[in-house]
Parts: structure tokens; sequence; C-alpha cells
């Protein structure tokens, strides 16, 4: 039994399979589930219009805030400050800065051009920028982009990947970036402390090497104030860490490498239309799939498979996204049901050659997701299929079939 949803105008398809125990019946299970769809999309109506709607009872549980991530990158003002447009216009005003320092118009006191940014963060202040920068460029950004300075990510409290960037680079011509909320993520911290200590090591101004992307008034605000950072951008308190590539923490790095920001939220905010729909709703679609296969044939894993190695980080980037989302211990009622949903992946063949030989004919505790692009910018021949992107498109291909056969929800 299968599904497919299109839509012509952005060229985005879905299609899944479902495992066989479901039965054949499709559009029964989708009736069913018009109940949960219609009570989700009325708390995302709420939520976007600045209602909390994620309050638990269990008080050390709740977060009892507003969820603004959808607003950030809304045609329609809802909440006071919060949209696509306010959102595009902070973007120009850092592109414009991030160009003057690319450029040389913005150096050192000492008159030094900068040579390096390094971007300071965790969990989502560093999953997403990463992800965003390694899906224009790829991997080896660094050599690819033509970019005038160095980019880096320093994310954990590990002392020689800290010292292999720092050893590398001239500390006099860099700028580092913290990307925290609070200021008080440990990792974040730490790393803030020891690169604002190496520059005073140094004698260098301390604010001309540092910048914040930060809540107003937060530690790490109070910080930059103190030190006369270069540059402060402040996120919303009601965008969560997971979602904000939606906020400065996903703009900033991108003016800095250069890459069209405005046309990746507007994709994001057309996106968001489309599973807003009472009707054909992808989003809707591929959450009932899961959830029908979960309590109707057994929990399972989630397998995220991208077939091109500029989509390397999606999957962590969705680790993150479901995990720290639907990983609860208690039910907005109180009693205690623990619940979440595991995700797992990477870059498809390459992962099939690590676990596909239990996923087909090992443990059932699994489904798949595929992400490909069906259309390549390049390729080349290649005499078993005619190209290398068609030959990615067969692996991909007879994997899908081989799962199907095999019973699996693809």
């Amino acid at each position: 039994m299968s599904s497919t949803y299109y839509d012509e105008k952005s060229g985005f398809r879905l299609q899944i399979h479902f495992e066989p125990t479901l039965g054949n019946d499709f559009q029964a299970i989708i009736d069913e589930y018009k109940p949960k769809v219609a009570k989700a999309l009325d708390l995302i109506k709420r939520m976007e219009n600045g209602e909390i709607v994620n309050h638990t009872e269990v008080k050390e549980e709740s977060e009892d805030r507003m969820v603004d991530h959808y607003n950030l990158r809304m045609e329609k003002e809802l909440v006071k400050g919060k949209s696509l447009a306010h959102t595009l216009e902070m973007w120009e005003e850092t592109k414009k800065f991030a160009e003057d320092v690319l450029n040389g118009v913005i150096k050192t006191s000492a008159g030094k051009k900068y040579e390096t940014i390094i971007f300071n963060g965790i969990g989502g202040s560093y999953l997403g920028p990463l992800m965003l920068i390694i899906a224009k460029y790829g991997m080896d950004f660094n050599t690819t982009s033509g970019l005038p300075m160095k980019i880096y990510f320093i994310s954990n409290t590990d002392s020689d990947m800290f010292h292999q960037i720092t050893s590398n680079i001239n500390i006099d011509a860099s700028i580092m970036v913290h990307l925290s909320k609070s200021g008080s993520t440990s990792e974040t911290a730490g790393n803030a402390q020891t690169w604002m200590k190496l520059c005073r090591d140094r004698n260098l101004v301390i604010g001309e090497h540092n910048a914040a992307v930060t809540i107003k008034d937060s530690l790490l605000d109070k910080i930059a104030h103190e030190n006369k950072f270069i540059r402060t951008w402040h996120m919303e308190i009601d965008t969560g860490g997971r979602v904000s590539v939606s906020s400065a923490i996903g703009f900033v790095p991108y003016a800095f490498a250069r890459c069209d920001y405005a046309q990746f939220i507007k994709g994001m905010s057309y996106m968001d239309t489309l599973t807003r729909a009472e009707g054909e709703n992808p989003a809707a679609l591929h959450a009932t799939a899961i959830d029908a296969n979960n309590h109707k044939v057994g929990h399972r894993n989630m397998i995220v498979l991208c077939y091109n190695e500029f989509m390397r980080e999606y999957a962590h980037y969705l680790q993150q996204l479901y995990m720290e989302s639907l990983g609860k211990q208690f039910k907005v009622d109180g009693s205690e049901a623990r619940a979440g949903q595991t995700v797992f992946g990477g870059v498809g063949t390459c992962e099939q050659h690590s676990f596909m030989q239990q996923v087909q004919k090992g443990i059932a505790d699994n489904f798949v997701r595929m992400i490909f692009f069906e259309k390549r910018e390049h390729d080349y021949a290649n005499e078993q299929a005619g190209s290398m992107g068609r030959q990615l498109l067969a692996f991909l291909m007879g994997t899908q079939k081989a799962l199907i056969k095999n019973s699996h929800l693809v």
C-alpha cells in the first residue's frame, strides 16, 4: 500500500509505502487520523497566534512559553514584531555587516583584515548552521566556497579540537561568534572563556574578536555589552534551539558564507503553507504514516538516508529535532507515559554498507526515510547505468524495492 503527495510549484514529492500488516485501505487510515490531524492543526494555529500550548501539569517538565519559529517566517504578522518581513529586514542588515567584514571595510584596530570566523555553539546552534553551509558548499566548504574568510565550527568541550583550530589560524585576525540563547550552556560558555583568554594573552581588544547571538539581557548579552563585542544579534526567547535556523542562529553564519538566506527562509515559509492544509497535507500524511506504523505494527526507529553528499548533516539535524521534541516522560495531564522517536542515518549509499544487512533481513525495529533530488546540477557518464546520477538513483530504487519486499515502511 502506498500514497504519493506532489506539489507542482516546488517540485516537492512525498511517497510513502506502508507495511502490509496495516492493510490495503490507505484512505481508511487517513480517515481514522482526521481527528488527530485536526487537533494538531488547531494547536499550530493557536501557537502561531501567540498562545502558550506546551503546558504540562508536571511543572519541571513544562516549558510554558510561546513558540515562535513559524512566526519568524510567516507573511502575516500575527505576533507583533515577528514575521517574514521582519526576519528579512534583519537578514539584509546582517548581510551588509558580513560583507563589510569579508571585504575588509571593517578591520581590527591594528588595521588587519579579518581572515577567520569561528561559530561557537552546541545543539541547534551548531547542527542547523553547519547543515546549511554543508548543503551549499559540501564538507570541504573552506576549499570549495572561494570565500575570503575561513569558517570553522566548534561545539564540544574538546581541548584537542579547540587546539587544532586555534593553532592553525591567525587569532589576531579572527572573530569567534558565540551562539547561545542564555550564554550559560556549559560547553559554549567554556569555549568562549578560553577564546577570550587567548585574546587577552595576546593583548588583543576583546570586543574586536568576539560577537554573539543571544536573547536580550541574557548572561551572554551582558558579557557582550561589557566587552564591547563587535556585534550582537538578538534572537527571541520563544525560539527553540532545535528550530533556531529561522532566526539569527541561521542567518548570521549564512551571511558570512555568502549564501542566500532569503530564498531559504521563503522556502520554509512556502512549505509552512503546504502543511496547514486541511485536505492534502504532506506533514499530516507523513505523521499519520509514522504514528499508524508505530501503534499498529510496533514502535520503530527512524533511519534517514539522504542520497546526496550535500545533505550529509540533515540526519543529525532531524535527530535532534525529533528526539529533543518527542522524548517525553509525561503526558500534558501529568500521567507518566514515556515516548519518543529514535532517529539515526546519514548518506546513501555510504551508510547502507554499515547497517543495511540488518535493516533488510535482521531485527524489524525500523523504518527508512529516503531523501533525494530528482534533478542533478552535474552528471558524468557511467557505463553501467548511463550516468553517475542514474546509478545513484538505481541504488536508491533497488534498496527501496528490497525494503518493501521485506515489509518495511519506506
